[in-house]
């Protein structure tokens, strides 16, 4: 398969084009995409230094996490009788699939908990492969998943009365009524599959399903209680409506703000920039996105605007002569607004 012609040749015709329209682009591009992104991330001398490292073990608990709550099957599977795969090839491919790209990210200087999600699905489809090979869970491996799920429900139980946080995370419930309640989940899975073990115990990982669609509405609603936190709609929102003739700009960082250009509909200046993600553009081009704080001061004096400070950059935006000369109008999520 390695040596066949055609899908090499497939691969170039799709990929070249654009590779090569955008070396003619940009000159530095073939350097700073296979060099620079690739090679030297890899080794950790990446230019900025903007991401994790961590140990040879960074993504092994992360991969329990994506399986999630497939993980538990995990040890029911160390149980299951080995069978001859029914398509040996398609095993070798679905394990390299997953396996390599464990190993390669592993190795690698540079960390990021994304890097591994896409190849979940590969690892998701071989363990329904080795199940079906199998011929499903036995009683014994659902008494297993039955006795994980009822120790998961204990523990929640026992942590939730040592919390003591009164903040309300999503639902209107607090870190305890959560934990109290997904032990709850737990325990309607176990006493379930524990029930689905005398019965029908390759069905008993079905109790699973539950967890998801537990998990579902918790997500939704917490993400919409800190959507001024993860998103800039709310501030673009609230702009529009209180000061919609004033331009909106950013205080050193782009990054945790990127999505306030789409919701807006517009390029956004970023006042003395220490922004990873604009190093490159901001050094190779001269632009208008990226002001230094003279360029600041002479703007602010022409005309009103209004300055996004993150919570993390106040003390520095303190320091600075023109803030003397602005006003804080509104604070969304850790975002503050400044005008003159």
């Amino acid at each position: 398969m390695w040596f066949r012609w055609q899908p090499w040749l497939l691969f170039l015709i799709v990929v070249l084009p654009w590779h090569i329209a955008a070396m003619f682009a940009e000159p530095i591009f073939a350097w700073f995409y296979f060099i620079n992104e690739h090679i030297l991330r890899f080794m950790g001398k990446r230019e900025p230094h903007d991401y994790y490292a961590g140990a040879w073990w960074y993504y092994l608990p992360r991969m329990a996490l994506f399986l999630f709550p497939w993980t538990l099957m995990l040890p029911v599977l160390l149980r299951l009788k080995r069978v001859m795969p029914t398509v040996p090839a398609l095993h070798a491919f679905l394990a390299a699939g997953w396996i390599m790209p464990l190993l390669f990210f592993s190795i690698s200087s540079a960390k990021a908990n994304y890097y591994l999600v896409t190849v979940m699905p590969l690892l998701a489809l071989q363990i329904a492969c080795w199940l079906e090979e199998t011929g499903g869970v036995k009683r014994s491996g659902a008494l297993i998943l039955g006795a994980i799920c009822a120790v998961l429900a204990l523990l929640l139980f026992v942590g939730a009365g040592r919390q003591n946080s009164p903040g309300q995370l999503a639902l209107g419930l607090t870190t305890a009524n959560l934990m109290q309640f997904f032990a709850s989940v737990f325990v309607l899975i176990a006493i379930t599959v524990i029930w689905m073990a005398f019965r029908r115990p390759a069905w008993a990982m079905l109790p699973l399903i539950i967890l998801p669609i537990a998990i579902a509405p918790v997500l939704v609603d917490g993400a919409k209680n800190r959507s001024a936190e993860i998103s800039t709609r709310d501030l673009v929102e609230y702009s529009k409506k209180h000061f919609a003739d004033r331009e909106l700009l950013l205080y050193r960082v782009f990054e945790q703000q990127s999505s306030l250009p789409f919701y807006l509909k517009r390029p956004v200046r970023v006042v003395d920039s220490r922004s990873s993600d604009l190093y490159w553009g901001n050094k190779l081009h001269k632009n208008a996105i990226v002001i230094d704080d003279q360029k600041f001061v002479d703007v602010l004096k022409s005309q009103k605007l209004a300055l996004i400070v993150l919570e993390e950059d106040q003390a520095d935006f303190d320091q600075k002569s023109y803030s003397t000369q602005m006003k804080r109008i509104a604070r969304l999520g850790k975002a503050s607004i400044f005008s003159n």
